[in-house]
């Protein structure tokens, strides 16, 4: 699969419009927003 980072955000009482935001932050922080974003988890693509 290559290399890869996986980035979780809680969600658990904001709203989607800060928890998008805060993952961009932290992808520009990382160096990562050039790369692409998979929306599913590790375990998830292992699966398949």
């Amino acid at each position: 699969m290559g290399n890869f980072v996986e980035l979780e955000t809680i969600v658990d009482g904001v709203n989607f419009k800060e928890v998008k935001e805060e993952h961009e932050n932290i992808k520009i922080k990382l160096g990562l927003n050039n790369f692409e974003s998979i929306s599913v988890s590790y375990v998830d693509l292992i699966k398949k």
